[in-house]
């Protein structure tokens, strides 16, 4: 089947929608939603607002790139064909004619579970320079994600997601171009790597334009860092890289700050400088009880692994970097608070409502998401040996925490490699999917589950769906997040019920 296949499809599908329910409630979206003439300039782009635009509109796309019989040379198929060309005219010349470097086959990013026709690029600088180059592909696809995904309508944040994506696009041919010339492992005679296409395994969602864009900003400045640090030593020419994702990140800095301006009830983030009024703070039992006018946030710093959710999505809230008072509830709007403390997923920070809305309520799905060389985070009404009740937590799965069985970030300190992607194991799904979840930790071993759970995957995967399991909790288990009793042989000593 051909992609031409495809676009015929999607064709045929939308014929027959109009022909059901007709063209108005068939091309029923915002106009401004679209990407046109008016955003971006590119041959052949318009807007679609009816079957005919469409129609051309898959014309376009299959005459352009698919190889279509009225296709011209500047065509994607077009290029393909004069490559081809190209490359039979010079291997006539000379048959000894290599025309590219031995390239890795199926290289990936981190090691993998089953080796067999894969390559694990761990060598440096390539390994370094590939993860900035799987940034870079993420980056552009959160500033599409941005533009497509969200009711943004100002022209201008239209514009500046579009340019970046571009840019991000640019700068990543620089890096896939040179990665191949990097050997991907230690043999010096082995394969050279490549880009593996790599994104983050958690599901960063892109929320309201000031925030999305602040956490575009972010990516782009960590991004150039990186390229500064390790690419321009390689080559001078990366600095043309560098120099695009720095300039997008200022953009998006420039544009999250004009949003924030604009949006309701959206406030700007304060200025580094800036004296805040001290809002009513007490510390009881470790927990930070802070109180704003509408709720009241509590923040468990001994449970805290810094995924960043709440300085990322409400920095005018939790004033990362500062001395002093940090947690400001009053600067947003309580809907935003509550999605952070929801998303927090230690559970590090809660909260309860003084505007007569509803508190967070117990899962309807137990889940236990494998975190990539990191935790297992639990969500569901859960029952911890000798903890109060609670709703999400961050459980150690590496061995090392000092705050077992919860984590505290050992795993970064001791390099805990483990996949957040383990095998899936089909299963039926189950009669009960909530409840309660007791957990026991078990005296020199794994933890003990039991309760309707999901085992999930960073990407969301299901990996088993399971009433009592025993997981992993020494690191030392060949089949994580699943015990194999391996805590036995290596000695693993933790505290048990």
């Amino acid at each position: 089947m051909s992609p031409g296949h495809l676009y015929r499809g999607i064709r045929a599908g939308l014929e027959a929608l109009v022909a059901t329910w007709g063209e108005a409630k068939v091309f029923c979206g915002d106009p401004r939603l679209q990407v046109g003439p008016d955003t971006l300039m590119m041959n052949g782009l318009s807007a679609i607002t009816d079957l005919a635009s469409a129609q051309r509109a898959l014309d376009t796309i299959v005459t352009q790139g698919e190889g279509a019989a009225d296709h011209d040379d500047r065509s994607h198929y077009g290029r393909y064909v004069a490559l081809r060309d190209e490359l039979s005219r010079l291997l006539a010349i000379n048959p000894a004619f290599a025309p590219a470097h031995a390239a890795a086959r199926n290289p990936v990013m981190r090691r993998p579970i089953d080796t067999e026709d894969r390559v694990w690029i761990q060598r440096e600088p390539a390994a370094t320079l590939l993860d900035a180059g799987n940034a870079i592909y993420a980056l552009m696809l959160r500033a599409l994600g941005g533009l497509f995904g969200h009711a943004i309508t100002d022209v201008t944040t239209r514009a500046a997601l579009v340019d970046g994506a571009i840019d991000a696009m640019h700068a990543l041919a620089s890096v896939a171009t040179y990665l191949p010339r990097l050997p991907a492992t230690d043999d010096d005679d082995g394969p050279r790597a490549g880009l593996t296409f790599t994104m983050s395994r958690m599901p960063e969602t892109f929320p309201d334009a000031p925030r999305g864009l602040r956490m575009l900003a972010e990516s782009a400045r960590a991004i150039a860092a990186t390229l500064t640090r390790v690419a321009i030593p390689l080559d001078a020419r990366f600095e043309r890289a560098r120099d695009l994702v720095a300039t997008m990140g200022a953009r998006f800095d420039e544009q999250a700050a004009r949003e924030a301006k604009s949006a309701p009830g959206v406030a700007a983030p304060p200025p580094a400088t800036a004296v805040a009024t001290t809002p009513p703070t007490e510390v009881v039992d470790g927990v930070e009880i802070v109180q704003g006018e509408r709720l009241e946030i509590r923040f468990e710093a001994a449970r805290c692994i810094h995924s960043r959710h709440c300085v990322l999505e409400t920095p005018e809230v939790f004033l990362a970097n500062v001395v002093g008072p940090w947690i400001h509830p009053d600067n947003a709007p309580i809907d935003r608070l509550v999605h952070v403390a929801r998303t927090c997923p230690s559970g590090a920070i809660t909260y309860t409502r003084k505007d007569g809305g509803a508190d967070e309520d117990v899962p309807p799905v137990n889940l236990i998401r494998v975190r990539e060389r990191g935790p297992l985070a639990f969500s569901a009404d859960l029952q911890i040996a000798g903890e109060a009740p609670r709703l999400r937590a961050t459980l150690c799965r590496c061995g090392a925490s000092k705050r077992k069985p919860f984590c505290d970030g050992s795993h970064n300190l001791i390099g805990f490699d483990a996949s957040g992607e383990p095998p899936t194991t089909p299963t039926e799904p189950l009669a009960v999917r909530g409840g309660p979840l007791v957990v026991e930790p078990l005296q020199d071993g794994p933890l003990r589950v039991r309760g309707p759970m999901e085992v999930v995957s960073g990407t969301g995967r299901t990996i088993n769906r399971l009433n009592q399991a025993k997981l992993c909790r020494c690191g030392g288990s060949s089949n994580k997040p699943f015990c194999d009793g391996t805590h036995a042989r290596n000695g693993f000593k933790a505290d048990g019920t």
